[in-house]
């Protein structure tokens, strides 16, 4: 395996998570929230997670769905966005390595 990838992987292959991708991250995902509430949409951005998580991979939304059901109806809500916002925060950052090994950039 190339030095480059060991160096943004883990062991397993999931990107490493920099601090700057859960900043920019972060702010954008603040800033989506804003603006949806701003203009009043009516689909959340969970919502749309969900729906790009169920094309891209279906299994890994049924077993997150599924696991959001063992808790109490108050919890799942917040649990679902944290599961979701794992899953796209990883997906952020192997998008950003991606970026970076096209434009040959290290870190």
């Amino acid at each position: 395996m190339d030095d480059k990838l060991i160096k943004i992987r883990t062991k397993e292959g999931l990107p490493l998570v920099t601090k700057e991708t859960v900043t920019a991250f972060s702010k954008s995902l603040e800033k989506e929230v804003v603006i949806r509430e701003y203009f009043g949409m009516k689909k959340s951005i969970l919502g749309e997670w969900t729906n790009e998580i169920r094309e891209e991979n279906p299994e890994v939304i049924a077993y997150i769905l599924e696991l959001t059901e063992r808790f109490c109806p108050e919890a799942k809500g917040a649990i679902l966005a944290s599961i979701l916002s794992v899953y796209e925060l990883l997906k952020s950052q192997a998008l950003n390595d991606k970026i970076k090994e096209y434009f040959g950039i290290r870190n």
